[in-house]
């Protein structure tokens, strides 16, 4: 029987529950986190799949490292501005439409 695509929805993610991290390093990738908190930590994701559900984040930072980090390159090579989370207008708060 032929394995699973990296990228396959079926692909088997490892399941991390009921744990605290604080001021830590955690690899995204592959992983199901499941009632977990991150506080103070570096997120870093690659693109591959990755869920979390009943997960708490609070002052965390993101380095995208791999595709994921190609992938910011590819939407800046197509116009696209990133902005960091600080930076960006809230979601609530849509700059007018005047003209």
């Amino acid at each position: 029987m032929k394995e699973p695509e990296p990228s396959d929805p079926r692909e088997i993610l490892e399941e991390i529950s009921h744990v605290a991290f604080q001021k830590d390093k955690v690899r995204l990738d592959g992983k199901l986190f499941l009632n977990c908190s991150f506080e103070d930590c570096l997120l870093c994701y690659g693109g591959a799949r990755s869920e979390w559900k009943d997960t708490k984040f609070a002052n965390c930072r993101l380095l995208l490292d791999g595709a994921a980090n190609n992938t910011v390159h590819v939407l800046q090579g197509l116009g696209f501005t990133i902005v960091s989370p600080t930076a960006a207008p809230p979601l609530d708060n849509p700059p007018s439409q005047d003209g």
